[in-house]
């Protein structure tokens, strides 16, 4: 590595965050090493004036020290840029689906709780996988821009839900620890001809134009029957979980225009009956992401289409049956939010169907494969606890077993076998002998 002389620079040092994945620590460690000796080598540079990088390694080994550690460990935890889960870990399934099960929380706090027990290990130097979250709370201070890789041209922000996991939740917890949501940036090299930077809410709002609001893209999931129906559903939830990650990131009118598609059926496409007939279980999971939005003050939609989603969940439940999904399954909030909703409407007819909807069975009562959805911790506490607690189960012991009696070798059962014969023609021969 070689440090580029300021002048032929051009422009103050920039200081820089990184949030690494763990099958890139595990697959990529010698690319990681160079990033962290190229902070080193950055910090290093005594002669300038204008270098962020050694600012604020001074000034966080200095806050580093008053908060109690030793000079030395403060001195290297202060060069830390590079953060991600403990080693051998990737990610946190119990994170992940505490952010699906959205009615086991109730404000984004919870969930950057969550989030910041598993991803605040530091790796540098000496440090390589350190806990270190003061380190991680003083490092975040200050980041503007968020930049993330967009490499796959099969998967865009919109169908791909580990841009809002991932990218999202860095975004919220810069958010969360800095009190201001960074601008954010998709850098585009899905060809490296053209590659680009793009504003993640800019390409956002491109995928609901090209996909979910599309005509055409429509019509191909539903010639896809079952699997297109689930696409669908998962462009919505998607949706969800970006309103969940940046605020901003979806407005009103994103909410207002997936009814109008799926339940009016804006594009006369008879997209209800196509669902009930190829997958109702997507159609009720779109109902209900639609219902969590507007339960959770993410969408202030007016009475009429809150009783209209409303009425068209329950019809769905009461027909097949709760899917028992992360969303809805369990979710004693939602459940209330909707017999509220159907018992406050003007229609007779929606408040006998809020009766019916209070007298019928629990989830999973329906037509609803078993392994529909995996089990997943339900609770903030749970999800933070998964991160580190020991798994047990079955112990492996050695056992001696008695090996099974041999058969002879081949040429014993040759050997065997001639004698036989040999006493039979001896025994049959004296018998002929003593006939005659």
């Amino acid at each position: 590595l070689q440090l580029i002389p300021r002048a032929e620079l051009g422009r103050p040092r920039i200081d820089v965050f990184i949030s690494v994945l763990g099958y890139y620590r595990d697959m990529l460690p010698t690319r990681m090493k160079l990033l962290d000796q190229a902070v080193r080598l950055v910090a290093a540079a005594k002669e300038e004036s204008d270098n962020a990088v050694r600012e604020n390694t001074q000034r966080i080994a200095g806050k580093l020290g008053e908060h109690g550690l030793d000079a030395s460990l403060a001195d290297e935890l202060a060069l830390a840029r590079i953060f991600g889960s403990p080693p051998g870990q990737v990610g946190s399934a119990g994170y992940y689906y505490l952010v699906e099960r959205s009615g086991e929380w109730d404000t984004r706090e919870e969930l950057m709780d969550a989030y910041l027990s598993f991803a605040r290990h530091a790796y540098t130097g000496s440090q390589w996988g350190t806990a270190a979250p003061e380190t991680y709370d003083l490092q975040i201070q200050g980041c503007d821009v968020l930049l993330r890789s967009w490499s796959d041209r099969t998967r865009s922000p919109l169908s791909n839900k580990y841009v809002w996991y991932k990218g999202g939740s860095l975004s919220a917890a810069i958010a969360h620890l800095t009190g201001k949501e960074p601008q954010w940036f998709l850098s585009d090299v899905r060809d490296p001809d053209t590659a680009r930077l793009i504003e993640a809410k800019d390409a956002l709002r491109r995928d609901f134009r090209v996909r979910l609001f599309n005509r055409k893209w429509i019509e191909g999931m539903i010639k896809e029957g079952y699997a297109g129906a689930d696409q669908i559903a998962v462009h919505v939830s998607n949706t969800y979980g970006w309103k969940i990650m940046r605020e901003k990131s979806v407005t009103d009118d994103v909410w207002e225009e997936i009814v109008d598609v799926y339940l009016r059926d804006k594009k006369n496409l008879h997209i209800r009956s196509w669902f009930e007939s190829v997958n109702p279980f997507a159609y009720q999971e779109v109902t209900e992401i639609l219902l969590e939005v507007m339960r959770k003050g993410y969408w202030s939609a007016d009475e009429a289409t809150r009783v209209e989603v409303a009425r068209a969940y329950v019809e769905s439940v009461l027909e097949h049956g709760e899917g028992g999904g992360l969303r809805g399954g369990g979710n004693e909030k939602l459940r209330h939010f909707v017999l509220e909703t159907l018992r406050a409407a003007p229609s007779e007819a929606d408040r006998k169907l809020a009766e019916s909807f209070e007298r019928a069975p629990g989830e999973g009562d329906g037509q609803v494969a078993e392994s529909a959805a995996p089990s997943a911790p339900s609770k903030v506490a749970d999800a933070k606890a998964s991160v580190s607690e020991t798994v047990e189960g079955l112990k492996l012991e050695r056992r001696v077993s008695t090996p099974a009696p041999q058969p002879p070798p081949r040429r014993s059962w040759w050997l065997v076998g001639s004698l036989v014969v040999a006493g039979l023609l001896l025994v049959a021969g004296y018998r002929w002998g003593h006939r005659h």
